[in-house]
């Protein structure tokens, strides 16, 4: 039976939350420019729920003064990292931290 990468290492697990949620609010604590918090927040948005960015949405990321190209590689460099997440998940890849 196939178990979850949560349920093969459940201490890894437990400290990957960690780490993210650490990493996250120190994220959340720079004080970034609205331009690169909608590219950031676009991002994230589009990681857990793809179908749910709207046209107006990506208006309102544009008026914020960010173009395309750096919409698209936002949106790029989240790829690469969910599908190297979905690649290592995979081949069942030990956490080595």
């Amino acid at each position: 039976k196939f178990k979850r990468r949560s349920e093969r290492f459940p201490t890894c697990f437990a400290c990957t939350l960690t780490l993210l949620r650490a990493n996250w609010d120190k994220v959340k604590a720079v004080d970034f420019e609205p331009r690169e918090a909608a590219l950031i927040d676009l991002a994230q948005q589009a990681n857990r729920k793809p179908h749910a960015v709207t046209d107006a949405r990506f208006h309102t990321i544009r008026e914020t003064g960010a173009q395309d190209a750096e919409i698209v590689e936002a949106l790029g460099v989240m790829e690469v990292f969910a599908a190297f997440n979905r690649f290592s998940d995979t081949l069942q890849v030990a956490i080595d931290f």
